[in-house]
Formats: C-alpha cells, sequence, structure tokens
C-alpha cells in the first residue's frame, strides 16, 4: 500500500461518508487520484441502487468537482428538499448560465446542523422543459410561457386571421328568448316557435374568444382587470395553458363550451385601463299609461294656393265659362283649393278631393 495523503482521505471520506480503510481501498486502486476514485465509487453505488430502490432523500450522482475546490455552505435536508431539482428558467436568456443552470446540486458528507461538508453537481438534465416561473422578470416568464405553449401545438396566428377570431367573439347573439304580453299569464309556458333568420347556430352559441393580454406588471383578460402573476389562481391558470389545456376558470364561464385562448404580448407595456364607452343619453320622450295621447300634429309640407291649383285634377274645367274656386278644410286640418265651373255638382267636389288626399275616400260627407 502507497502513503496516501492524509488530507486527500479526509476528503475522500467527507465527500462519499465512508470509512478511512475503505477510502484507502479506492485511493490505492486508482494510484491515489482522487476524482477517478470518487467517480469509480458512486459508479458501483449506482449499479447497486438499480437493483434496490433508495430508501433515503439523499441521491447519488457522479461529481462533477474536483477534490481540490474549497467546501462550500451546507444545506439540510429540508431546505433542499423544497427547492426544484433542475434551474431552467434562465437558460434562454444567457448562454453562460447554462453550466450552473442544468446541473442538480446535492450536499453530501458532513452534518445537518453544521461541520464539513461540499456540494457537488450532477450530470446535465435530460428531456428539460421550460417552465414558466411568475417570480422571474415579465421578459422571461412571458418568453418562457409562449415557448411552453407552442411546445404542446398552440398556432401562431397571423394578423388576418387573429382579426377574424376577435371579430367573431365581438358579435352579439340575437335574443331568443320568449316574451309575454299584458295580462298574459306569467305562469304559462311559453311556445316558442324558432324561425331560420333568428335561431342562432350551434357552432355560434357554444365558441367563446378569450385574449389572454400579457403586461409588464401583470396580466388582464380581454378588457379585464389588472390580476397579478404570483395569485394563486394565475399560477392554476398559466399551469394549464403551458400543458396545452384550457384553464378550468374560462371553461366555467363559457358554461362548458368551447373556448379560444388566445395570448397577446405586451410584456413591454405597462397595463393601462381601456376606455370607458361613451353612453348616449334618451333624448326623446315617454308617455305615462292613462295619460291622453299628444295631438297628432301633420308632418306633410303646406302648399301654397298656387301650388294647389295646379295639380291636375280628375274634374275638367272649362275655362270659357265662369270659373270659380271652392276652399275645402279637411278633417285633418289642412285645406285645398278646387277650381270648379258653375254646372259642377257636389259629386265632383267629392272626386277632387278624394283625388288630393285618398284616405278620405272612405269617408263619409255631410253637407251643411
Amino acid at each position: 500500500m502507497c502513503d496516501m495523503d492524509s488530507s486527500v482521505i479526509e476528503k475522500f471520506c467527507n465527500i462519499t461518508g465512508v470509512s478511512e480503510t475503505e477510502a484507502e481501498h479506492y485511493l490505492e486502486a486508482f494510484n491515489g487520484d482522487c476524482d477517478e476514485a470518487i467517480k469509480a465509487f458512486f459508479d458501483s453505488e449506482d449499479a447497486t441502487n438499480l437493483d434496490s430502490p433508495p430508501h433515503g432523500e439523499q441521491t447519488s450522482q457522479p461529481v462533477e468537482d474536483s477534490c481540490g475546490h474549497e467546501n462550500v455552505t451546507s444545506f439540510s435536508k429540508s431546505s433542499s428538499a423544497n427547492k426544484p431539482k433542475i434551474t431552467t428558467f434562465s437558460s434562454l436568456a444567457n448562454k453562460s448560465d447554462d453550466e450552473s443552470d442544468e446541473r442538480q446540486a446535492f450536499y453530501v458528507g458532513g452534518s445537518e446542523t453544521g461541520g464539513g461538508g461540499q456540494q457537488v453537481l450532477g450530470p446535465p438534465g435530460r428531456d428539460r422543459k421550460i417552465v414558466p416561473n411568475p417570480s422571474q422578470s415579465p421578459d422571461v416568464f412571458v418568453r418562457n410561457l409562449f415557448q411552453a405553449a407552442k411546445g404542446k401545438g398552440a398556432e401562431v396566428l397571423d394578423a388576418t386571421k387573429y382579426d377574424e377570431l376577435k371579430s367573431k367573439s365581438s358579435k352579439r347573439l340575437p335574443f331568443s328568448g320568449a316574451g309575454y304580453k299584458l295580462g298574459d299569464d306569467p305562469n304559462a309556458t311559453p311556445q316558442l316557435e324558432s324561425t331560420a333568420s333568428c335561431a342562432p347556430s350551434s357552432s355560434s352559441v357554444s365558441e367563446q374568444n378569450v385574449v389572454v393580454k400579457m403586461w409588464r406588471d401583470g396580466f388582464s383578460l380581454d378588457s379585464g382587470p389588472l390580476r397579478s402573476y404570483t395569485d394563486p389562481e394565475a399560477s392554476e391558470f398559466f399551469n394549464a395553458i403551458q400543458s396545452g389545456q384550457i384553464p378550468q376558470e374560462l371553461i366555467r364561464s363559457a358554461g362548458g363550451g368551447m373556448v379560444n385562448v388566445m395570448l397577446e404580448d405586451h410584456h413591454h407595456e405597462e397595463w393601462h385601463a381601456p376606455p370607458t364607452p361613451k353612453i348616449k343619453p334618451f333624448s326623446g320622450t315617454g308617455q305615462m299609461l292613462g295619460f291622453p295621447l299628444p295631438q297628432m300634429v301633420s308632418t306633410e309640407p303646406k302648399v301654397t294656393e298656387n301650388a294647389e291649383t295646379k295639380k291636375s285634377s280628375p274634374v275638367s274645367v272649362d275655362d270659357s265659362k265662369p270659373v270659380t274656386q271652392i276652399q275645402i278644410r279637411l278633417p285633418d286640418g289642412s285645406r285645398i283649393v278646387v277650381r270648379l265651373n258653375n254646372t259642377h255638382t257636389v259629386g265632383d267636389i267629392r272626386r277632387a278631393v278624394v283625388s288630393e288626399r285618398y284616405v278620405n275616400e272612405l269617408q263619409q260627407f255631410l253637407q251643411h
């Protein structure tokens, strides 16, 4: 057995947790090469763990750090168990951070309350997925959310198709309920008569489009209020989106119908409240039930006497004979002037009145 440096044996024991005798055995087998000895030790442990799963929380991984590194601050099992095993949130933002983000940190040796110990890094993770984290900056969170959604089959829409979907969501469906007349029995079952013109199609009733706008300081649904990324409900909301599913919140609001979720990237903008729509007040007049009706005023333009005489009349007038003019007041308050000869009768006057106002054809004429 060659003489081994006591510091190398001590470091091997601190990392692997074995006795000095076993440490000397591994170091002697590799001619004192601490790195190769530790790798061989963990390789043998991995082969053993394939047959029987580990019972403890600590997982053995190949060592990446050399024995010459200084010891770092130790972590207790309770605190390390709550942390994610793989950190991948900044892998897209900075390529230089990949080396530190894609390896799993383990604590080996020492005691949980202090003492010697060393943190070693495991191998890079395989099949890593981008997991959006609301605690990250809006740039990273929104970018990772879009990438996760596209990885689950989300479609990138062009401007034309996107405007078409938004226009469908703004269309209002016609009223398809039942109405009652005054005096009808409200307890009676209404008989609905659906027509092709007013009955909405099944696709338009069961489809709803929701726009999720991602702002710098939060997100909003359509033109709704601002919501924080860190709310518990928001965490469940975005977990469903990154998994390629419709959030339950939107399914409940749609009554179980089909929901189209569209994401809009506004992470470079601050949220601003949508403008309040201007409501034009009612400017007409109303009538209460039981009040007398207002006087009906004719909206027909008044014509002058000369214009009345120029109209063609069904009564022929002979200008070579004596001619007279008769002014007639109609029931609606208007007047007409009829040119007649002295030989015309009352029947001719009636025909002249009817030709001016056809509504007077069915009325009775009284002579005083």
